[in-house]
């Protein structure tokens, strides 16, 4: 899961065109992980709920990140750059 949160952030910071699939993939594992622990890994205290709902407060707004970049390549502002168009001259 983590390598995945690291290829999309990647991707998306280098404008790739994989960026919402990478970010699309991720956001089902880890809505997947979190609806399984719910249910297999209830919290055993106070501190560990309060942890839990800070981890899908998280995950919501990388949802809403996640709609954000699709919207972005979906309106053709997310891609890559012509080369050169960053080359510094001294």
């Amino acid at each position: 899961m983590t390598t995945l949160t690291l290829a999309s952030g990647v991707a998306l910071a280098t404008l790739s065109p994989l960026a919402p699939t990478l970010f699309i993939a991720n956001a089902i594992v880890q809505g997947g992980y979190l609806a399984w622990a719910a249910r297999a890994l209830p919290p055993a205290d106070a501190d560990e709920a309060r942890g839990r709902r800070q981890t899908q407060n998280a995950f919501v707004i990388y949802l809403v990140a996640t709609a954000f970049v699709v919207w972005l390549h979906a309106n053709g502002i997310l891609r890559p750059r012509p080369a050169g168009a960053y080359t510094l001259s001294l």
